[in-house]
Parts: structure tokens; C-alpha cells; sequence
């Protein structure tokens, strides 16, 4: 699925290229679409962990996290582990199959404004402060995501 999706999101890229939309309107636009489709595919697991966790946010991010590990970012296509962070919760991820394939075709700012987008705006809809300070699609040797309780950091804009 991943794979699949982010083929489409190449064609549409392209095409909208081809018609001259301007490459940041373009990926504004394929971004903005993507996090539509992104909530609904996250609402069951959203759900569940606002079930299990209903007053401890940093609960609900980790068994979140967790799930997605578990569902949607599986081994090999991906390589992510938990680190320690205080007063929240972080992953690394080393692996990401979305990143190498668009890096293949030369699509890394599709990737950054895109793809890695939908790990901000996911976060704010959640009420999460999400600070990450680099990507494998900005060339960063992995991406960060460190989920922080609110007063502790101010949030990452998008």
C-alpha cells in the first residue's frame, strides 16, 4: 500500500508538471489530500488509544506508535526503534521504504513536503507537539520524532 500510494502521488506530481502547476502549489495541494486520506486510515488506531489512554497523552502517542509499528510499518520496508526521551517518547527510523523509492526517481522534495508533512499535521490534529530535527529525505541518517509533553516544548510549525 505504502509503495502503491506513493507511486500515485508521483504521477499526479508529475502530471500537474506537466500542466505547469508550479511544483510547491502542486505539492501544497497532493499534501493537503494525503492528510485526508491519512486521517481516516489512522481513525481506528486514533480511537482505540483515546479508549485506553483517555486522559494520558503520552500513553496514547506510545500505544499509537506502537500499533503503527505493528500495522503499517513492518520489516523489512522499514527499521524504526523506540528511544528513551524524557518527559515523552521517540522513535528513530532508519528505513523507510516511501524515502528510498522517491529517492530512486529523484523525488526527495516530494518526499520532505509530502510525505513527511503528514507527521506534523498528524501530530497538531492530535494535540501533539512533535519535534523532529531532520529527515532520511532531507539526508539526515535517520528521521527523529520526538513527542514531547505540550509544556515542554513549543510545537513544530508546518
Amino acid at each position: 500500500m505504502n509503495l502503491r500510494m506513493t507511486a500515485y502521488l508521483v504521477a499526479i506530481s508529475r502530471s500537474l508538471r506537466e500542466i505547469g502547476v508550479a511544483d510547491a502549489d502542486a505539492r501544497r495541494a497532493l499534501a493537503d489530500g494525503l492528510f485526508a486520506v491519512i486521517r481516516r486510515v489512522w481513525w481506528a488506531p486514533d480511537r482505540l488509544a483515546e479508549i485506553v489512554h483517555p486522559r494520558d497523552l503520552a500513553a496514547r502517542t506510545r500505544m499509537r506508535q506502537r500499533l503503527g509499528r505493528r500495522f503499517y510499518f513492518r520489516g523489512p520496508d522499514w527499521s524504526m526503534r523506540e528511544v528513551h526521551v524524557d518527559g515523552g517518547f521517540g522513535v528513530d527510523v532508519d528505513r523507510c521504504v516511501m524515502r528510498d523509492f522517491l529517492a530512486e526517481l529523484g523525488e526527495l522534495e516530494l518526499c520532505r513536503d509530502v510525505l513527511c508533512a503528514q507527521d506534523l499535521k498528524m501530530a497538531a490534529l492530535r494535540g501533539e507537539r512533535l519535534l523532529r530535527t531532520g529527515t532520511l529525505a532531507e539526508g539526515a541518517t535517520y528521521c527523529d520524532f520526538r513527542f514531547v509533553e505540550p509544556a515542554s516544548a513549543p510545537l513544530v510549525a508546518l
